[in-house]
């Protein structure tokens, strides 16, 4: 069974929506996690997860973003 793996970590939910919308338009399966404060929302951020299989084609398609000036710290799982 495949595993699910953290490609993203955003502040922004505009740019986290771009990037899920992205992987979505690639057929690639995502979950999306809000790890913002409910209180004070410029606290947290969303974190994007796809399986291990899609994790090569994922990264390529946000360094595809990050090159339309699109700021996603994307994860090197280290």
């Amino acid at each position: 069974m495949s595993e699910w793996t953290r490609i993203a970590k955003l502040t922004g939910l505009i740019e986290a929506n771009v990037v899920l919308a992205a992987l979505h338009a690639e057929n690639i399966d995502t979950q999306f996690i809000s790890k913002k404060d409910s209180a004070y929302v410029f606290l947290g951020y969303y974190e994007i997860f796809v399986l291990e299989a899609d994790q090569d084609r994922a990264k390529t398609i946000l360094e595809d973003i990050d090159d339309r000036e699109l700021e996603a710290n994307v994860d090197n799982n280290e």
